[in-house]
């Protein structure tokens, strides 16, 4: 249950901050940042957590933005 909690809170503020964020900084730099942060997840499932990626992951556009950081 206490993760849950936990899980809640988290999506609660997100979403409770967002209007504030892409205000601040736009929505394109927010995007980017989520899809960076997808980035750095897979990093660290491959180093720390040995995952296999599947081939088609990397073909995808927005990974592809994100890595390359096309403003």
């Amino acid at each position: 249950m206490i993760p849950f909690v936990g899980f809640a809170l988290c999506l609660f503020l997100l979403y409770a901050l967002m209007p504030h964020v892409i205000a601040k900084i736009g929505a394109m730099a927010v995007n980017l940042n989520l899809l960076s942060s997808d980035f750095y997840s897979l990093l660290l499932g491959l180093f720390f957590f040995r995952y296999k990626v599947n081939y088609r992951y990397l073909c995808i556009k927005a990974f592809n933005v994100c890595v390359v950081k096309v403003e």
